[in-house]
Protein backbone atom coordinates (compact mmCIF):
# COMPACT_ATOMS: atom_id res chain seq x y z
CA UNK A 1 0.00 0.00 0.00
CA UNK A 2 1.75 3.12 -1.06
CA UNK A 3 1.22 6.22 1.01
CA UNK A 4 -0.42 8.20 -1.66
CA UNK A 5 -3.21 5.70 -1.52
CA UNK A 6 -3.85 5.92 2.15
CA UNK A 7 -6.87 8.56 4.27
CA UNK A 8 -4.38 9.94 7.16
CA UNK A 9 -7.88 8.98 10.17
CA UNK A 10 -5.01 9.89 12.38
CA UNK A 11 -4.62 13.73 11.85
CA UNK A 12 -6.63 16.62 10.98
CA UNK A 13 -10.63 17.61 10.33
CA UNK A 14 -12.67 14.02 10.03
CA UNK A 15 -15.52 14.29 7.65
CA UNK A 16 -14.26 14.60 4.57
CA UNK A 17 -11.90 12.03 5.09
CA UNK A 18 -14.66 9.79 6.53
CA UNK A 19 -16.73 9.86 3.12
CA UNK A 20 -14.08 9.38 1.15
CA UNK A 21 -12.37 6.36 3.24
CA UNK A 22 -16.52 4.96 3.43
CA UNK A 23 -17.63 5.43 -0.26
CA UNK A 24 -15.65 2.72 -1.52
CA UNK A 25 -16.39 -0.03 0.98
CA UNK A 26 -19.88 0.78 0.06
CA UNK A 27 -19.80 0.00 -3.47
CA UNK A 28 -17.05 -2.95 -2.95
CA UNK A 29 -19.93 -4.72 -0.56
CA UNK A 30 -22.40 -4.08 -3.80
CA UNK A 31 -20.14 -5.42 -5.65
CA UNK A 32 -19.37 -8.66 -4.01
CA UNK A 33 -23.30 -9.32 -3.70
CA UNK A 34 -23.73 -8.31 -7.87
CA UNK A 35 -21.36 -11.35 -8.43
CA UNK A 36 -25.22 -13.41 -8.42
CA UNK A 37 -26.97 -11.11 -9.95
CA UNK A 38 -24.56 -10.63 -12.84
CA UNK A 39 -24.63 -14.29 -13.19
CA UNK A 40 -28.44 -14.60 -13.59
CA UNK A 41 -28.81 -11.87 -16.13
CA UNK A 42 -26.32 -13.93 -18.39
CA UNK A 43 -27.93 -17.44 -18.41
CA UNK A 44 -31.28 -15.67 -18.37
CA UNK A 45 -30.25 -13.89 -21.77
CA UNK A 46 -27.89 -15.98 -23.24
CA UNK A 47 -28.15 -19.77 -22.18
CA UNK A 48 -29.53 -22.67 -24.62
CA UNK A 49 -32.06 -23.47 -21.76
CA UNK A 50 -32.38 -20.35 -20.66
CA UNK A 51 -35.50 -20.52 -18.43
CA UNK A 52 -33.77 -23.40 -16.43
CA UNK A 53 -30.76 -22.25 -16.18
CA UNK A 54 -31.81 -19.05 -14.72
CA UNK A 55 -34.59 -20.73 -12.04
CA UNK A 56 -31.18 -22.59 -11.36
CA UNK A 57 -29.37 -19.72 -10.20
CA UNK A 58 -32.02 -17.53 -9.16
CA UNK A 59 -32.38 -20.00 -6.76
CA UNK A 60 -29.23 -19.78 -4.93
CA UNK A 61 -29.21 -16.34 -4.45
CA UNK A 62 -30.24 -15.77 -0.75
CA UNK A 63 -28.37 -18.67 0.30
CA UNK A 64 -24.86 -17.27 -1.79
CA UNK A 65 -25.38 -13.84 -0.17
CA UNK A 66 -25.72 -16.11 3.07
CA UNK A 67 -21.92 -16.59 2.60
CA UNK A 68 -20.53 -13.58 1.00
CA UNK A 69 -21.91 -11.58 4.71
CA UNK A 70 -20.17 -14.47 6.67
CA UNK A 71 -16.92 -13.70 4.70
CA UNK A 72 -17.41 -9.71 4.97
CA UNK A 73 -18.52 -10.53 8.70
CA UNK A 74 -15.67 -12.22 9.64
CA UNK A 75 -12.86 -10.37 8.19
CA UNK A 76 -13.56 -7.11 9.63
CA UNK A 77 -12.38 -8.69 12.47
CA UNK A 78 -8.67 -8.79 10.95
CA UNK A 79 -9.96 -5.25 9.80
CA UNK A 80 -10.23 -3.53 13.51
CA UNK A 81 -7.44 -5.72 15.14
CA UNK A 82 -4.57 -4.45 12.59
CA UNK A 83 -6.26 -0.68 12.93
CA UNK A 84 -6.12 -0.81 16.17
CA UNK A 85 -2.31 -1.75 16.29
CA UNK A 86 -1.84 0.63 13.67
CA UNK A 87 -3.21 3.74 15.05
CA UNK A 88 -1.21 3.14 18.20
CA UNK A 89 2.17 2.61 16.08
CA UNK A 90 2.83 -1.02 17.53
CA UNK A 91 4.71 -1.70 14.21
CA UNK A 92 5.47 -5.40 15.88
CA UNK A 93 1.94 -5.76 16.59
CA UNK A 94 0.78 -4.93 12.96
CA UNK A 95 2.96 -7.65 11.40
CA UNK A 96 1.80 -10.40 14.20
CA UNK A 97 -2.29 -9.52 13.06
CA UNK A 98 -1.23 -8.98 9.11
CA UNK A 99 0.13 -12.35 8.83
CA UNK A 100 -2.56 -14.21 11.89
CA UNK A 101 -5.01 -12.64 9.40
CA UNK A 102 -3.60 -13.78 6.06
CA UNK A 103 -3.49 -17.20 7.56
CA UNK A 104 -7.32 -17.31 9.19
CA UNK A 105 -8.59 -15.88 6.27
CA UNK A 106 -7.38 -19.08 4.02
CA UNK A 107 -8.37 -21.58 6.48
CA UNK A 108 -11.81 -20.23 7.19
CA UNK A 109 -12.41 -20.04 3.67
CA UNK A 110 -11.59 -23.42 3.16
CA UNK A 111 -13.60 -24.59 5.57
CA UNK A 112 -16.66 -22.39 5.51
CA UNK A 113 -16.59 -23.50 1.24
CA UNK A 114 -15.91 -27.42 2.11
CA UNK A 115 -18.96 -27.34 4.47
CA UNK A 116 -21.22 -25.78 1.57
CA UNK A 117 -19.94 -27.72 -0.84
CA UNK A 118 -21.07 -30.40 1.20
CA UNK A 119 -24.54 -29.20 2.58
CA UNK A 120 -25.37 -27.31 -0.91
CA UNK A 121 -27.98 -29.87 -2.31
CA UNK A 122 -29.10 -30.46 1.49
CA UNK A 123 -29.75 -26.63 2.12
CA UNK A 124 -31.42 -26.17 -1.30
CA UNK A 125 -33.96 -28.99 -0.66
CA UNK A 126 -34.43 -27.43 2.51
CA UNK A 127 -35.44 -24.09 0.62
CA UNK A 128 -38.12 -26.53 -1.60
CA UNK A 129 -35.64 -25.82 -4.72
CA UNK A 130 -37.77 -27.43 -7.21
CA UNK A 131 -36.21 -30.48 -8.38
CA UNK A 132 -35.93 -30.71 -11.99
CA UNK A 133 -33.42 -27.68 -11.32
CA UNK A 134 -32.08 -28.90 -8.22
CA UNK A 135 -28.98 -30.64 -9.97
CA UNK A 136 -27.96 -27.16 -11.59
CA UNK A 137 -28.98 -25.31 -8.43
CA UNK A 138 -26.16 -27.38 -6.63
CA UNK A 139 -23.87 -27.38 -9.03
CA UNK A 140 -23.07 -23.31 -9.47
CA UNK A 141 -23.06 -23.50 -5.89
CA UNK A 142 -20.61 -26.10 -5.69
CA UNK A 143 -18.50 -24.57 -7.95
CA UNK A 144 -18.88 -20.89 -6.70
CA UNK A 145 -18.26 -22.68 -3.08
CA UNK A 146 -15.15 -24.62 -4.25
CA UNK A 147 -13.19 -20.74 -4.46
CA UNK A 148 -14.77 -19.43 -1.10
CA UNK A 149 -10.99 -19.83 0.22
CA UNK A 150 -10.09 -16.83 -2.62
CA UNK A 151 -13.21 -14.75 -1.26
CA UNK A 152 -11.69 -15.10 2.16
CA UNK A 153 -8.60 -14.39 1.26
CA UNK A 154 -9.76 -11.42 -0.34
CA UNK A 155 -12.11 -10.01 2.37
CA UNK A 156 -9.21 -10.60 4.80
CA UNK A 157 -6.72 -8.91 3.06
CA UNK A 158 -8.97 -6.03 1.86
CA UNK A 159 -9.48 -5.75 5.39
CA UNK A 160 -5.83 -5.00 6.61
CA UNK A 161 -5.07 -3.03 3.74
CA UNK A 162 -8.12 -0.78 4.93
CA UNK A 163 -7.09 -0.58 8.61
CA UNK A 164 -3.86 1.58 7.03
CA UNK A 165 -6.44 3.86 5.43
CA UNK A 166 -6.41 2.77 1.84
CA UNK A 167 -9.69 1.81 0.45
CA UNK A 168 -9.36 2.49 -3.20
CA UNK A 169 -7.20 -0.03 -4.31
CA UNK A 170 -9.01 -2.97 -3.38
CA UNK A 171 -12.39 -1.31 -4.19
CA UNK A 172 -10.66 -1.23 -7.83
CA UNK A 173 -9.36 -4.88 -7.91
CA UNK A 174 -13.09 -5.71 -6.95
CA UNK A 175 -14.08 -3.40 -10.30
CA UNK A 176 -11.50 -5.55 -12.36
CA UNK A 177 -12.54 -8.96 -11.32
CA UNK A 178 -15.44 -7.49 -11.77
CA UNK A 179 -15.66 -7.14 -15.23
CA UNK A 180 -13.52 -10.23 -15.40
CA UNK A 181 -16.49 -12.12 -14.23
CA UNK A 182 -18.91 -11.01 -16.51
CA UNK A 183 -16.76 -11.52 -19.58
CA UNK A 184 -15.98 -14.80 -18.68
CA UNK A 185 -19.90 -15.54 -18.48
CA UNK A 186 -20.39 -14.33 -21.93
CA UNK A 187 -17.40 -16.63 -23.32
CA UNK A 188 -18.27 -19.51 -21.10
CA UNK A 189 -21.91 -19.50 -22.15
CA UNK A 190 -22.05 -17.84 -25.60
CA UNK A 191 -18.78 -19.74 -26.67
CA UNK A 192 -18.53 -22.65 -24.83
CA UNK A 193 -22.59 -23.58 -23.79
CA UNK A 194 -21.46 -24.34 -20.39
CA UNK A 195 -24.55 -22.95 -18.89
CA UNK A 196 -25.40 -22.08 -14.96
CA UNK A 197 -21.57 -24.49 -14.88
CA UNK A 198 -19.72 -21.46 -16.73
CA UNK A 199 -21.33 -18.36 -14.71
CA UNK A 200 -20.38 -20.40 -12.04
CA UNK A 201 -16.53 -21.20 -13.18
CA UNK A 202 -16.26 -17.17 -13.84
CA UNK A 203 -17.59 -16.28 -10.17
CA UNK A 204 -14.27 -18.55 -9.18
CA UNK A 205 -12.45 -17.39 -11.38
CA UNK A 206 -13.10 -13.22 -10.82
CA UNK A 207 -12.36 -14.29 -7.14
CA UNK A 208 -9.02 -16.00 -7.67
CA UNK A 209 -8.02 -12.75 -9.39
CA UNK A 210 -9.39 -10.62 -6.96
CA UNK A 211 -7.37 -12.73 -4.11
CA UNK A 212 -4.16 -12.65 -6.19
CA UNK A 213 -4.46 -8.92 -6.89
CA UNK A 214 -4.60 -8.05 -3.65
CA UNK A 215 -2.02 -10.30 -1.86
CA UNK A 216 0.25 -8.41 -4.35
CA UNK A 217 -0.38 -5.07 -3.32
CA UNK A 218 -0.03 -6.55 0.14
CA UNK A 219 3.55 -7.81 -0.75
CA UNK A 220 4.84 -4.77 -2.50
CA UNK A 221 3.37 -2.43 0.61
CA UNK A 222 5.89 -0.16 1.66
CA UNK A 223 4.24 -0.30 5.37
CA UNK A 224 4.42 -2.14 8.59
CA UNK A 225 1.48 -4.29 6.90
CA UNK A 226 3.80 -5.79 4.65
CA UNK A 227 2.66 -9.42 3.82
CA UNK A 228 5.93 -11.74 4.52
CA UNK A 229 5.32 -15.49 3.39
CA UNK A 230 7.57 -16.80 5.48
CA UNK A 231 6.36 -15.04 8.60
CA UNK A 232 2.77 -16.48 8.06
CA UNK A 233 1.37 -18.10 11.37
CA UNK A 234 -1.17 -18.09 13.77
CA UNK A 235 -0.96 -16.38 16.81
CA UNK A 236 -3.49 -17.31 19.19
CA UNK A 237 -3.34 -14.12 21.14
CA UNK A 238 -4.50 -12.18 17.72
CA UNK A 239 -6.09 -14.72 16.71
CA UNK A 240 -9.03 -14.73 19.56
CA UNK A 241 -9.41 -10.96 19.30
CA UNK A 242 -9.84 -11.60 15.76
CA UNK A 243 -12.99 -14.26 16.17
CA UNK A 244 -14.34 -11.77 19.30
CA UNK A 245 -14.55 -8.96 17.06
CA UNK A 246 -15.37 -10.86 13.30
CA UNK A 247 -17.41 -13.80 14.37
CA UNK A 248 -20.63 -11.12 16.25
CA UNK A 249 -20.25 -9.19 13.15
CA UNK A 250 -20.40 -12.53 10.82
CA UNK A 251 -23.48 -13.55 12.55
CA UNK A 252 -25.38 -9.81 12.49
CA UNK A 253 -24.33 -10.05 9.09
CA UNK A 254 -26.13 -12.88 7.90
CA UNK A 255 -29.29 -12.28 9.98
CA UNK A 256 -30.40 -10.41 7.40
CA UNK A 257 -29.83 -13.51 4.93
CA UNK A 258 -31.43 -15.85 6.86
CA UNK A 259 -34.71 -13.80 6.72
CA UNK A 260 -34.59 -13.99 2.97
CA UNK A 261 -33.74 -17.25 3.44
Amino acid sequence: VKSESRVDMLNGPLLGKIIIYTLPIIFSGFLQLAYNAADIIVVGKFAENSTHALAAVGSTTSLMNLFVNICMGLSAGANVVVARFYGAGEKNEVSRAVHTSFATGIIAGFVIGAIGFILAPTLLEILDCPAEILGDASLYMRICLAGMTFQMTYNFVSGIVRAAGDTKNPFIILVVSGLLNVVLNLITVICFHLGVAGVAIATTCANFLSAVLITILLVRSDDCIKLHFKKIRIHKDILLQICRIGVPSSIQGITFSLSNT
